[in-house]
């Protein structure tokens, strides 16, 4: 179950990481010929990720009332861990598509880099196997934190670190703004270069 959760919340930031940089390019006809607003695109993304999660969630509460756990008001807050992955999605999102139309191989790195981001996230694995020499990688990433903080929500409701979630809230705000701000910048070009 704890997999369960850690791979439906890194599977928003994963989708906004993989599909978004070759957004502009896909839509050509939106970015050469109508007057629209592009920044949209990545909110439709991630709409669909937001989506799916919400999909793949009611699975998980269906098949922990199937087995007789119960719902707790823990399990049911996990939706909340989301928000700031969300807004990190975002701000990803906004720069990997602006960065795709200008890069031809940027695709593949954003899928190598979504890699690396599952296995320096704890999906796998639990916090406390992690040697304390690379513990800073876990601390400092934010998908890590929000992915521990809805286990934490879901299965020791006890242990939610409010100051930990209530930064990484902050620091995804600063990304999303960073990303919209960036893509703002490079979509005068976008006309040019596609």
């Amino acid at each position: 179950a704890r997999v369960f959760v850690g791979l439906i919340l890194f599977q928003i930031f994963a989708s906004m990481m993989t599909q978004t940089p070759m957004l502009m390019k896909q839509n050509r006809s939106l970015v050469k010929k109508v007057v629209f607003p592009l920044e949209s695109l990545v909110l439709i993304r991630l709409c669909v990720a937001l989506f799916d999660f919400a999909a793949a969630y009611a699975v998980f509460l269906m098949i922990g009332w199937m087995l007789g756990g119960g719902v707790t008001w823990g399990v049911l807050l996990v939706p909340l861990a989301a928000v700031p992955l969300a807004l990190l999605g975002l701000g990803v999102g906004w720069l990997l598509s602006g960065l795709g139309a200008y890069l031809d191989d940027i695709a593949p790195l954003a899928a190598t880099g979504a890699t690396l981001v599952l296995f320096m996230s704890a999906v796998f694995y639990p916090l406390d196997i992690v040697p304390e020499r690379w513990s800073w990688v876990i601390d400092y990433n934010p998908v890590a934190v929000v992915i521990d903080t809805a286990r934490g929500l879901a299965f020791e409701p006890m242990r939610f670190d409010a100051p930990r979630f209530c930064l990484v809230m902050a620091a995804s705000w600063i990304a999303a703004a960073l990303g919209l701000r960036v893509f703002a910048r490079m979509r005068g070009g976008f006309a040019d270069v596609l």
